[in-house]
């Protein structure tokens, strides 16, 4: 009403009065109600759980191994509002959603589990509690498959890259007493089956044992660079698999920046080579690695402590 006496505002057309458009009570109610809901994805209020899209869109941390953890938390957080009775001006709304939500989450059934299991400060505790038996033998399954998979692929790097064997130096001769210990030994271990050993026998190791204190692993491809001897094939998997972003966002602004770049005509004269570095360059700008103010300041720095200021004027 306010808004009809301003003359500074336009004239609505056929008649209309900003009046008509004011909300009453229960549509602000229904405001507040979304906004709530929409509070837990978007971290309006500090209590309510993190950025669901800023923590899968992180560029210097890993996101993939939360994008299951992410889209349930949401349902689980979701699904308690709707049996929430103050929600009721909104259910169909959180119906909606959790509908589209399911349809995504079920796009990522195909996906094997080794996002969540490769994290070693989780293997299968989480996935062991949220997830039916019948699910987690099914994509244990299939991890066993890629395990195999990459154990075969190291093996075969592994024969090719090995290099001669060095001749021995030639030592002391043997006594009659070496010998005979050397070939007691022999007979002995010869007598004692081996145990048989199962060909995941890593990956079952890994998987079985206690995980990682959170507080040791903060960076989880640092913590298999480490333990890359003792687990060289899950190893040689975190680095291909937990690489993935969990968001294509990242990703998206790259593109758009070369968008911006290959169609001025200003700059259509650029080869693939200087293309290439340009958006490498820019890259470097936006995530940091790369600061012009500290570039700047290196270049007049020695300016300003060898020039003789006179400030007596």
């Amino acid at each position: 009403m306010v808004a009809d006496k301003d003359k500074s505002l336009p004239t609505l057309s056929s008649s209309r009065k900003y009046a008509d458009f004011q909300l009453d009570d229960e549509e602000w109610e229904i405001i507040s109600l979304a906004h709530q809901a929409l509070a837990i994805s978007l971290q309006i209020y500090p209590q309510l759980p993190a950025n669901a899209h800023s923590e899968l869109s992180a560029e210097k941390t890993l996101t993939c191994q939360r994008v299951y953890p992410v889209i349930e938390q949401l349902q689980s957080q979701w699904e308690a509002l709707t049996i929430d009775l103050k929600f009721d001006l909104v259910l169909p709304a959180l119906e909606a959603g959790l509908k589209n939500m399911k349809k995504w989450y079920r796009a990522t059934e195909r996906t094997s589990i080794y996002f969540v299991f490769l994290d070693p400060g989780r293997k299968l505790t989480y996935l062991s509690i949220a997830w039916e038996d019948r699910w987690i033998k099914k994509s244990m399954k299939r991890m066993s498959e890629i395990f195999l998979k990459y154990k075969a692929k190291l093996s075969t790097l592994v024969k090719q890259n090995n290099a001669p064997a060095m001749a021995e130096p030639k030592g002391q001769p043997l006594t009659t007493t070496d010998s005979w210990i050397d070939e007691l030994i022999r007979k002995n271990s010869a007598s004692v089956p081996s145990e048989p050993t199962s060909p995941t026998a890593e990956l079952e190791e890994f998987m079985y044992s206690k995980p990682v204190n959170r507080a040791l692993c903060e960076d989880i491809i640092a913590w298999w660079g480490i333990h890359q001897d003792e687990y060289p094939v899950l190893s040689a998997m975190a680095c291909d698999y937990l690489a993935v972003p969990g968001s294509s966002t990242s990703l998206e602004c790259a593109f758009s920046y070369a968008e911006r770049t290959d169609s001025d005509p200003r700059r259509r004269n650029l080869g693939a080579e200087k293309f290439g570095t340009l958006q490498r360059l820019k890259g470097a700008y936006r995530d940091g690695c790369v600061s012009a103010q500290n570039e700047a300041w290196m270049d007049i720095g020695p300016c300003f402590d060898e020039a003789d200021w006179d400030f007596s004027m």
